[in-house]
């Protein structure tokens, strides 16, 4: 049937079986259903955890897969199965399976576990037919030979999942959705139009709302235009506006009942447009818990190279972050664990363009490294926030540098804990601000900081050691030819660890290099090379 009708009162009809010419169904029901309500799960519920040993748990929630509903008011423990034996994890897949098939033992939509595969899941691995229609809440990573799940990936709101959504009674939790830009502009000459730096794709004329302020009163719409036909965003008024006038366009994308999210609010279609953006604006990165490095290499580099202005990027990222996608050892995007091609982390792309990448509300990053060489960062203008960082290996031949050599990195309020075999440090130059930072190598001299360029330090605590007698540590070590290293405020204390041994706050040799040092806080010996050192108020007490 091509057109379908859906409830009519029924008029007596004898040449129908029933005896009325209106008949409906359960079917029917669901496509009426399916009209108002999308396919996926209400928001907050069915959320999968790890539970006891090869088990997971399913929370409470609700569901509606076609027009026909699901409702389940207990935790459900669900078997994952067994663990491999090889060198790879499992990766099992828990859904929710809507089943039309019509048999006795078909109709129904329940909780099932999928088949253990060997790499991530994708939407690929469902199956999404009339009969069998089927939605991954997420899914379990099982080590080889292990007795636990060792973590579960949550998927819903995702293309495998996303959450079901109606036109009514989710007025407020549609409201609350909300991304916000804003250009603030002062005209340079008297015009009756103002260029804005908001591109034009962030604007939608169903799902964006626009507000117009002149000098901090905000203007009728009657009295302005907007246009979207450049690659920017214009308004053009009704009446000329003069020079030094403040023109502040407030740009605002929601989602609306049928699910529907404007381009910026879409990831995927983020990435595209992230490269095309003038103007300095924040965004947020969920973390996936498995290749966040990845992702936000991609990401970064996207933008550096989508131009040649000088125009600015905030990343917030928040959640768990992942970099070993489910292995013991994480995956790098670049090089290959030697000294002349380390393993890189995080590898940006160099360019005008700057960004600043935010882990305040992130976990820390956690990364085992054994017998290679590996740089957490690579790449030039870039600024990072919060950063709670722990690296460890001490196996012989590893090496770890949180920043490469010539990055010039600019650090705010964020700590390192890098624990190395050999040459093991922070960075060799760069600006950091109110950092923490604890650097020990197993042997030879160990530095927090290398300087070889020009090194800028301002308060924090920081601690090196070294596992060998005979060897120095220090919290800035320097030789390099003019080299420069600025230190203010900077506490180094004397914490004793076993197996190791502090020997010096700075370590300065050779000359033609020079180190300024201001109200240093430390009881460890300061060895300087006179006439290319300026050390002055040091306090010479240990403040653990």
């Amino acid at each position: 049937m091509a057109q379908k009708s859906l409830f009519f009162n029924a008029l007596p009809d004898d040449s129908f079986e029933t005896g009325y010419d209106r008949n409906y169904n359960a079917d029917d029901i669901s496509d009426w259903f399916s009209i108002v309500c999308e396919t996926g799960v209400l928001k907050g519920g069915l959320e999968v955890s790890v539970g006891t040993g090869l088990t997971v748990n399913v929370a409470i929630g609700k569901a509606t897969i076609k027009g026909k509903g699901y409702v389940n008011n207990a935790v459900v423990n669900l078997s994952v199965g067994t663990a491999p034996t090889g060198a790879n994890p499992y990766y099992v897949p828990i859904k929710l399976q809507y089943n039309n098939v019509q048999t006795a033992s078909g109709r129904y939509i329940e909780l099932v576990v999928g088949d253990a595969l060997t790499s991530v899941p994708t939407i690929s691995n469902l199956t999404q037919t009339d009969e069998v229609y089927e939605l991954m809440l997420g899914y379990a990573i099982i080590q080889p030979n292990a007795s636990v799940v060792s973590q579960v990936i949550d998927t819903r709101g995702q293309a495998v999942c996303p959450y079901f959504t109606a036109v009514k009674g989710y007025d407020d939790y549609y409201d609350a959705i909300i991304q916000q830009f804003e250009s603030d502009v002062t005209m340079a000459s008297s015009s009756t139009s103002v260029i804005t730096d908001l591109p034009t794709n962030l604007y939608n004329n169903k799902y964006s709302i626009v507000e117009v302020y002149v000098n901090g009163l905000r203007e009728e719409e009657d009295n302005y235009t907007l246009n979207t036909n450049s690659s920017y965003i214009t308004i053009t008024f009704d009446t000329t506006k003069n020079a030094g006038t403040d023109v502040c366009v407030i740009l605002k994308n929601f989602i609306d009942g049928e699910g529907l999210s404007t381009a910026i609010n879409d990831y995927n279609q983020w990435v595209q447009d992230v490269a095309t953006l003038k103007a300095a604006n924040s965004y947020t990165y969920v973390c996936n818990g498995l290749n966040d490095n990845q992702e936000i290499t991609t990401l970064v580099n996207n933008f550096i190279n989508g131009g040649t202005d000088y125009s600015s990027l905030e990343l917030k990222i928040i959640g768990t972050f992942g970099c070993n996608n489910g292995t013991q050892y994480p995956v790098p995007v670049g090089g290959s664990g030697t000294s002349a091609n380390p393993y890189r982390m995080f590898d940006f792309a160099s360019g005008n363009r700057t960004v600043t990448l935010d882990f305040t509300n992130c976990s820390d990053i956690s990364i085992a490294i054994s017998g290679v060489y590996a740089n957490i960062f690579n790449g030039t203008n870039i600024t990072i926030k919060g950063l709670n960082l722990k690296t460890s290996g001490t196996t012989s031949g590893t090496c770890i540098k949180v920043f490469g050599n010539g990055l010039n990195a600019v650090c705010e309020n964020c700590r390192f804990w890098v624990n190395g075999y050999q040459d093991s440090l922070i960075a060799y130059e760069g600006t950091f601000t109110n950092c923490r930072g604890s650097v020990s190598n197993v042997t030879g001299n160990s530095y927090c900081f290398l300087t070889n360029d020009l090194l800028r330090v301002f308060g924090g605590y920081y601690v090196a050691y070294t596992g060998l007698s005979t060897s120095k540590s220090a919290v800035v070590g320097q030789s390099a030819t003019n080299a420069v290293s600025i230190l203010y405020g900077v506490n180094a204390p004397t914490i004793a660890r076993t197996g190791f041994y502090q020997t010096n706050a700075i370590y300065q040799v050779n000359s033609n290099n020079y180190i300024n040092c201001n109200d240093l806080v430390s009881a460890l010996t300061l060895t300087v090379v006179s006439g290319y050192s300026n050390i002055r108020g040091t306090i010479p007490y240990s403040k653990a």
